[in-house]
């Protein structure tokens, strides 16, 4: 006989494999949100700590406004909306209550930054130090072979791992000290995450000022090519 399926007719083997399954979907949203906001960090690092003066800070102007115009903030807009329509007819439903004024769901830039950074730190504290380095790597392509001498017992753990276990000893009254290998993690889980917004940063700024020098050169060429023009011209009159 087959063995009695429990959980409303979901086996225990069905149910790892689904909470397995799950897991790794949420590993990889949060991968793809601290991918999907590299400008965003990048942006929000050059204007609001200014290490390279103005020319960072319009940088990071140009780089956050092309985010407020991105795929990944109208996905986010939808979300925040979405979760405001919701909470309006929640509270109806429970006051037994209609308002007079008719509900106005803008979703402010401020509520969109708020909800990015919320996404980062999410990703930041849940993901392993082997994950966060990956998304590093490809925005700073130099740190590949340090970033990847790591050593691997490092790399399994989580900030959240560690914040569960102190949680677990502060329920039972005691107060947890973290082991070697996890504050040797911190150190590194510190640095990785304060380069995941400097090199966006960096890179945003290295952008900008190629652009920059691009516009020059199209205009000099350009300019060139009129006054070989005219100068061709002026011969021919001759």
């Amino acid at each position: 006989m087959t063995e009695k399926k429990q959980n409303h007719g979901v086996s225990p083997e069905e149910k790892a494999k689904k909470e397995i399954e799950a897991t790794e979907k949420l590993r990889k949203d949060r991968l793809n949100n601290l991918e999907s906001l590299l400008n965003y960090a990048g942006a929000n690092y050059l204007k609001t700590e200014v290490p390279y003066g103005k020319k960072g800070a319009d940088a990071g102007s140009y780089a956050f406004n092309n985010f407020l115009t991105s795929e990944k903030a109208y996905e986010m807009r939808n979300g925040i909306y979405n979760q405001k329509v919701k909470q309006g007819q929640e509270m109806q439903q429970t006051t037994g209550y209609n308002t007079i004024s008719a509900p106005e769901y803008h979703v402010t830039n401020h509520e969109l930054e708020m909800a990015a950074l919320g996404l980062i730190q999410d990703a930041q504290i849940h993901l392993t130090l082997r994950d966060l380095g990956e998304v590093v790597k490809k925005v700073a392509p130099g740190t590949k072979e340090k970033i990847d001498s790591l050593p691997g017992e490092l790399q399994k753990i989580s900030y959240a791992s560690i914040g569960e276990k102190a949680h677990k000893a502060k329920e039972s009254g005691k107060e947890y000290s973290p082991s070697k290998e996890e504050g040797a993690f911190l150190q590194a889980y510190t640095h990785l995450t304060n380069d995941y917004k400097e090199f966006a940063g960096l890179s945003l700024l290295n952008q900008s000022v190629t652009q920059n020098s691009n516009n020059f050169y199209d205009s000099f060429l350009e300019g060139y090519k009129k006054m070989k023009e005219e100068s061709a011209k002026e011969k021919g009159k001759k």
